[in-house]
């Protein structure tokens, strides 16, 4: 084997051409002969019928399962229209040309010192004496090859480099999000797509008083999909006397690997850990296409089956199966833990039964292994080999492969590459009666090839570029799936229950309560929102309500997730008639329950306040105060008279003496706090492990306005490597968190009289991120959410209920990643900020020199179609706005958004848009907020970081911290 080659046909070619007519760019190849860009089709057949080592380059490339396709039209066009044109792949052939033909191994275990791969002969251990494998010829050797160090580097460049081009292609992509009011898609609808994506679901709709609802005995508490993984709610039977009939089906798995599917139940206190399988009754599972496997138990947790990937795999229509597993909810079980387990390497790998094997091991087998069978023979039909190995897995198929993988890793993780490579040994020795050998059985007749075992060494090079990929590059910073994908989906399904509260109107002295007025050709309305700890938020439709009643308000709702903290809210706006929704409404009143538990009947009552704060074109932001410092240091609130007193604008110095350097981030606790982090030299402190001063990152925190700014006012200690930042929970003193840019552990903030942010020397951390951010945000299910600039990167990480040691954080609660760069839905490129809505979307603002828009995703990282009104509803683009450097974005209840940016001569302007508006233009606009950071509660009262340095009342900067100052902005009162 010299060399490995892709052979496209002629049609293919020409289907290629035709597709990108106008738009094909220079090949690596033509580039190299000093020949211009193909212009047709011709040329492209020309081009092919010189075979040199781009082709080889391209061949490698185009191997990773996430860049091939065995439809010949789509891999013509990804390698005509993203490989052959790249640069890396100009890299990769001169690499390829310079180190020469692949050469027989000299030295086991060794390299060669010329040739692009070493040929490892594939030994028999079984012979005695062990000896080569021979080819269907029974005379030459079967021969491996192992890519040189430099090969690997350069297939793994080039694959990180045209993957995000290719994710970004809507033609090469499908989206699998469930079709309403249209027939069902067609299988032929997926041919030549290679990846698929599914809209996200920021919330559950839920009608207003709903007690007559039929309750739902069990359910999700995440109810939004997992990026590639969709579980919708169970079907229930409540059999009276606790017994519970539960039915788990119609998932959908859009990402290119098998996942294995496993149950764990729990008693009344999930903290004592899961009940042991073997205490379950026997009937708990029961599997509609067959017996389990035996054996396939672990100690706490039941095997349900596998999950075959759904649509098509390499480009291929794909159907092999459903899974659908019934389930008896044992007796003492009072809740449910459903597991998906597989190929994947985002977050933390938290598994301690090995339950992602099975999944890992099949998608190894199948499209790995048997797909780069059917590369190598050139055929397509890969639905029925898929139907035969999903048959087969249920009947003791991976019992086969775990076999496999235990001996090749003697309990050590195993590579792709090398669990391929044991594959294709297995094959040589097995028969018919095992059943890797029927499969293989099934394979080979349908691939008519009886010399098809001679193309082993072709077989292993999809697994070889995906073990390069793995091992050469940053996961975290790529698009690649197996970089998006956790080893472990795990989906919480307990028992609902009805949750009600009254809503009560706002007491005026000794008289009654009363709710908003309204005036002529306006109408009052309300929305509650239950906020979950650790769920989906539920929300309620719009109530339209009489102005001015004094009746209190009952609101139930039933069939929701019992158990940990919810916080219900309230707020009434008032809309003018005639008017679309969205474009003119302003908040007249608010209330919240506060975090309360989630497991009575009843929760206490909500007394709102009545506020008058509207949003509409003619709203201009009036500055209301700012912190300042009293002789002995401490802060406190300075009210602007006349709102004409804001800070100006005055860039940070950044000097080696007392001085602000920059300013990352601001954030609010409702009506408690405000936190904010910054950049600065201060002469009294120093880093934090360091003797020397310096400009170091701080975080600081003082009580809201128009409170007491020194009540819970607390700082760090000491000063933090450059890219700090922080994150308040809006609802909730718990779970507050400041990175510590040094390592990109998320450190506790303690707010309350004594506030507090532990320094790092404490050794204690919430969880760890893989990349730096830009900013940080606490969702309200209990996650916590970060963006990064560099490689247009989502983050998100369940928060523990407490902080753990750092070595734990690492190895237990290490942040997932999501997105990448691209335009389409669910891609985002050069993000600068973030907010989450009160109904629990993540909203994302690019700037102008990227993708010059807002976009929504979901907890599960899946891009949210929240813009209804918009021509493409994940997005609300923005005006036009080259000139525009964008700042901050944050939200407030009703869903409006807070842009702040700054333009030519340091022009600072506030832009405030409605999730629901239509068009792009603002609703109102606020000139002159010099700030570089914004925070917005729930109730439009606006916190911006000033470029303004705290002094002391004689005009001297404190020795201890140098600090930023901070404003409250409140819109008019209306007329």
């Amino acid at each position: 084997m010299s060399s490995l080659y892709l052979s496209l046909p002629r049609s293919a070619l020409g289907a290629a051409a035709a597709r990108m007519r106008g738009r094909m760019q220079r090949s690596a190849k033509r580039r190299y002969y000093g020949l211009p860009a193909a212009l047709d089709a011709a040329d492209l057949h020309e081009e092919a019928m010189l075979v040199d080592s781009h082709d080889h380059a391209g061949a490698l490339i185009g191997s990773h399962v996430e860049l091939l396709s065995l439809d010949p039209e789509s891999a013509a066009y990804i390698h005509v229209g993203y490989i052959g044109p790249d640069q890396t792949t100009v890299q990769l052939a001169a690499t390829l040309q310079s180190r020469g033909m692949a050469t027989v191994e000299q030295q086991p275990g060794q390299h060669n010192l010329s040739g692009w791969a070493t040929l490892r002969p594939l030994i028999n251990d079984g012979a005695r004496p062990p000896a080569p494998y021979r080819k269907s010829d029974g005379k030459l050797n079967v021969y491996l090859p192992d890519w040189h160090p430099d090969v690997d580097i350069g297939v793994a460049r080039a694959v990180v480099a045209t993957h995000p081009l290719v994710r970004d292609d809507e033609t090469l992509g499908r989206d699998v999000t469930p079709l309403t009011g249209v027939g069902a898609r067609s299988a032929e609808d997926a041919r030549g797509r290679i990846w698929s994506r599914r809209d996200g679901i920021g919330h559950i709709e839920r009608a207003a008083n709903v007690a007559a609802d039929a309750p739902v005995a069990m359910t999700f508490t995440a109810a939004t999909p997992e990026t590639g993984l969709y579980v919708t709610q169970p079907g229930v039977v409540d059999r009276g006397g606790g017994a519970i009939d539960i039915s788990l089906g119609n998932v959908n798995n859009w990402f290119l690997r098998w996942l294995g599917m496993w149950v764990r139940f729990y008693g009344p206190d999930p903290a004592t850990g899961a009940i042991p399988a073997s205490q379950l009754p026997a009937d708990t599972l029961g599997n509609a296409q067959g017996a389990r496997p035996p054996g396939s138990d672990t100690v706490t947790a039941l095997f349900a089956g596998m999950l075959p990937p759904v649509d098509t795999v390499a480009g291929i229509p794909f159907s092999p199966g459903t899974l659908t597993v019934q389930v008896k909810k044992p007796p003492q079980a009072a809740s449910m833990e459903v597991l998906y387990g597989g190929l994947g390497k985002s977050g933390s790998l938290d598994d301690p039964e090995n339950l992602r094997m099975a999944g890992e091991n099949a998608t190894v087998f199948f499209n790995y292994f048997i797909v780069g069978l059917y590369m190598v023979a050139g055929a397509s039909g890969l639905s029925a080999a898929g139907s035969q190995f999903f048959d087969l897995c249920l009947k003791g198929l991976l019992a086969e492969l775990q076999v496999i993988r235990s001996a090749v890793g003697n309990n050590k993780p195993v590579s792709p590459e090398a669990l391929v490579m044991a594959f294709c040994k297995t094959v040589f020795d097995t028969g018919a009666s095992t059943l890797i050998g029927q499969i293989m059985k099934f394979v080979l007749a349908e691939l008519a090839s009886a010399e098809i075992i001679d193309s082993v060494p072709a077989v292993g090079t999809i697994a070889r570029a995906v073990s390069v990929t793995i091992g050469a590059v940053k996961l975290a910073e790529t698009t690649v799936e197996i970089a998006l994908s956790p080893p472990l989906y795990r989906f919480n399904l307990v028992l609902t229950h009805t949750l009600s509260t009254v809503i009560q109107p706002q007491r005026l002295g000794n008289g009654p309560g009363r709710f908003p007025t309204t005036a002529a050709g306006e109408i009052l309305y309300y929305r509650v929102s239950y906020l979950f700890d650790n769920g989906t938020p539920h929300l309620l439709e719009p109530v339209d309500v009489a102005g001015g009643s004094a009746a209190p308000i009952p609101v139930t709702l039933s069939g929701i997730p019992l158990g940990g903290r919810v916080n219900i809210v309230v707020g009434f706006y008032i809309r003018k008639a005639g008017t679309p929704a969205g474009q003119n409404d302003w908040c007249a009143a608010q209330g919240s329950t506060g975090l309360v538990d989630n497991n009575g009947a009843t929760a206490p009552g909500i007394e709102v306040q009545n506020v008058r704060k509207p949003i509409q074109a003619s709203t201009v932001y009036i500055h209301t105060g700012k912190t300042a410092l009293d002789a002995s240091g401490r802060h406190l609130w300075l009210p602007d008279p006349d709102g004409s007193h804001a800070p100006a604008y005055l860039p940070p110095p950044g000097d080696q003496q007392p001085s602000l350097g920059g300013l990352r981030a601001i954030t609010v606790r409702q009506d408690r706090y405000v936190g904010y982090a910054w950049k600065a030299y201060s002469g009294a402190r120093r880093g934090c492990g360091s003797d020397a001063p310096g400009q170091f990152d701080y975080a600081a925190n003082v009580g809201a306005f128009p409170g007491n700014a020194e009540q819970g006012y607390a700082s760090i200690a000491c000063g933090l490597a450059g890219g700090s930042t922080l994150g308040y929970s809006l609802l909730s003193d718990a779970a507050n968190v400041y990175l510590d840019p040094d390592q990109l552990f998320l450190r506790p903030v303690t707010l309350g009289d004594a506030s507090a942010f532990p320094s790092p020397a404490s050794g204690l951390a919430l969880g760890q991120l893989n990349l730096a951010s830009s900013t940080l945000l606490l969702h309200p299910s209990g996650q916590l959410v970060s963006i990064n600039n560099e490689h247009s990167k989502l983050e998100m990480l369940r928060l523990p209920a407490r902080p753990v040691d750092e070595a734990s954080a690492s190895r237990l609660h290490l942040a997932r990643t999501y997105a990448g760069a691209g335009s389409r839905p669910g891609l985002m490129r050069s993000p600068v900020a973030a907010a989450v809505s009160s109904d629990g979307v993540i909203l994302v603002l690019e700037g102008s020199d990227g993708n010059n828009r807002i976009q929504a995703f979901d907890a599960g990282g899946n891009p949210v179609p929240y813009f209804s009104k918009q021509p493409r509803p994940y997005f609300l683009q923005l005006p036009d706005s080259s000139d525009a450097l964008y700042l901050d974005l944050a939200v407030e209840y009703s869903g409006y958004l807070y842009v702040l940016s700054s333009g030519d001569s340091d022009a600072h302007r506030l832009d405030i848009y409605h999730a629901g508006q239509a068009g792009a233009a603002p609703i109102c606009s606020t000139t002159g907020i010099n700030a570089a950071r914004l925070a917005v509660d729930f109730w439009c009262n606006l916190y911006t970081l000033n470029y303004e340095v705290l002094r002391l009342p004689d005009g001297s900067i404190p020795a201890t911290l140098t600090e930023p100052s901070i404003s409250f902005w409140a819109p008019p009162a209306p007329a």
